[in-house]
């Protein structure tokens, strides 16, 4: 039995130190998610590049990379990257002074925002158990999964950031009942319908998943509430969900098959295989999202998607998760609890339209709402575990779940800032780049050159370096240039490693009499021996 001074410590913390812990735990989450944005992992992926590049331009001038004046979607890489990041990006760079870090930061305020919803509905759906929100914001801050894309300037955050919005005015239009206790008017309800309808349609412009996605989740929502009660609410919903989709539905008219260019070439739904081998394929991708190796163990083997520690998700989340499903086979569903329902359908479709994809199998990004929807029927699973009859049994197990999952957190933020930064160099290819423009503009060359490298995307980065360096336009001109083509006078270029006997004879065999040379940085690795993807020489009369 335990003893009774720790119980009544326990009921302590429930009455007055619950508040203060779930600050100073949102302290900790502000600074795990800010600390070391722009160097965690190391360096830009290329396609953080094109978003900045692109969010940098529209901030700018209004255009795009092409020249179009405020577009839907942006065209980049013979793709069309989806709006709502971009154009939150841009927003941030007018208030903000143009960085790395400040592209990133984009990602964290879309988390800050998910975080915010998250917290709110687990707090609306549990009658504000103070128990279930501290874990709510453990284990959702730190879920792998989310926490990987929240440092990352990619897209489907902002998806992530919608489908929590969206849960949260959906449980407010057809869950919260009207009572002696708060009365709520009509416009409460159609007013939430509307916000839920209008945020499950932007998902749609966050991230390609969202196209299928939301149109799934409209259906089951009327699927679920569907009574003559709730028609009007649903029929807000709707209205809200079509109207928000028109400029989307403009786009795709005339644009015809543009959007779905990439999905084309990863999908394979358009290859020249018999129906039944890609009805194969889909069980196959779908079932490998279930996998313990990628949910608990390994996650996503790309390590631009993951650390490689771990899963998707953290032990204690999916044991919460399975004990529910466990519960529930035994016990049945709660009769009316539609909204438990609705996220277990929710938790079903969420890889559907990933394992549409052949490339990268199982893929974290495109599957981001199956570790959220995991994480939110985790919460149930603790809920049953909090009505534990025995009360010293209750706090005993309780505590215990807590404990882990913070010693969890624990070695994974320590892997991840201290080992994955290594990991990570590889994956996404740049490190060194923005050390070598950062030299670069000290020396004041009439040039700058990134090498081309058979990249044929290489100029995002080097559009984007030239926008944060030098965004009022003046300063060195930033180009992509073949070495043949590089007039060496007044020059600085930038390349990889690999490439630096054939500057340094280019160098040689175009250079002036008495023109020196300066490395932008060290040759092999950086102040803490990470190699360097990129280095720099200019030239100097």
């Amino acid at each position: 039995m335990l003893p009774q001074r720790f119980s009544a410590s326990i009921t302590y913390f429930r009455s007055r130190a619950a508040w203060p812990c779930v600050v100073l735990l949102l302290l900790l989450v502000i600074f795990a998610h800010y600390y070391r944005l722009d160097s965690v992992p190391l360096g830009l992926y290329i396609d953080e590049s094109a978003i900045g590049y692109n969010a940098g331009l529209v901030a700018t001038s209004g255009r795009d990379e092409y020249g179009h004046l405020f577009p839907l979607y942006f065209q980049s890489f013979n793709d069309f990257k989806a709006p709502i990041y971009i154009y939150s990006a841009a927003l941030l760079f007018k208030l903000l002074p143009p960085s790395e870090f400040t592209l990133r930061l984009t990602s964290s305020l879309f988390f800050s925002l998910a975080l915010l919803a998250t917290c709110r509905l687990v707090w609306r759906i549990f009658n504000g158990s103070k128990i279930i929100l501290i874990y709510s914001i453990l284990s959702f801050s730190f879920l792998p999964s989310i926490f990987v894309v929240s440092r990352l300037a990619f897209e489907v955050i902002s998806q992530l950031a919608l489908f929590s919005v969206c849960l949260l005015f959906v449980y407010k239009a057809f869950e919260i009942h009207r009572s002696s206790a708060h009365s709520y008017s009509s416009s409460f309800y159609y007013i939430s319908s509307i916000i839920a309808g209008i945020s499950l349609a932007l998902s749609v412009y966050s991230y390609p998943t969202g196209r299928l996605l939301s149109f799934l989740s409209i259906l089951s929502i009327w699927a679920l509430y569907y009574n003559q009660s709730t028609l009007r609410r649903l029929l807000a919903l709707t209205a809200g969900f079509l109207i928000a989709l028109i400029p989307y539905s403009i786009f795709a008219l005339i644009n015809g098959q543009a959007l779905l260019i990439r999905f084309r070439s990863v999908s394979y739904l358009y290859s020249n295989i018999s129906p039944l081998k890609k009805a194969y394929y889909f069980l196959r991708n779908y079932l490998s999202y279930w996998s313990p190796d990628f949910l608990v163990f390994r996650g996503d083997p790309n390590l631009r998607h993951s650390t490689g520690y771990g899963g998707i998700v953290l032990w204690i989340t999916f044991l919460l998760f399975i004990f529910l499903l466990l519960t529930l086979i035994a016990k049945g569903f709660p009769r009316n609890d539609k909204f438990l329902k609705l996220l277990i359908v929710g938790l079903i479709f969420s890889p559907i339209a990933a394992a549409l994809t052949a490339e990268g199998t199982p893929h974290s990004l495109r599957s981001i709402l199956l570790g959220y929807y995991i994480f939110l029927l985790s919460c149930y699973g603790l809920a049953i575990v909090c009505r534990i009859s025995q009360g010293r049994l209750r706090v005993l197990v309780v505590f215990s779940l807590i404990l882990l999952l913070s010693y969890q957190i624990i070695c994974f933020q320590y892997d991840y800032f201290v080992r994955y930064a290594e990991r990570s160099r590889s994956y996404m290819g740049s490190h060194g780049l923005s050390q070598s423009f950062d030299a670069s503009k000290r020396l004041m060359p009439r040039s700058i050159y990134l090498l081309d490298i058979e990249n044929p995307f290489i100029y995002a980065h080097a559009g984007f370096y030239r926008f944060i360096h030098f965004p009022d336009g003046r300063g060195p001109s930033v180009s992509v240039a073949k070495l043949s083509s590089i007039d060496t006078s007044s020059t600085c270029v930038i390349y990889p490693p690999q490439y630096h006997n054939q500057v340094l004879s280019h160098f040689a065999l175009e250079g002036n009499p008495g023109q020196k040379l300066f490395a932008t940085n060290e040759l092999s690795n950086d102040s803490i021996g990470n190699p360097m993807e990129f280095i720099g020489l200019c030239s100097s009369n």
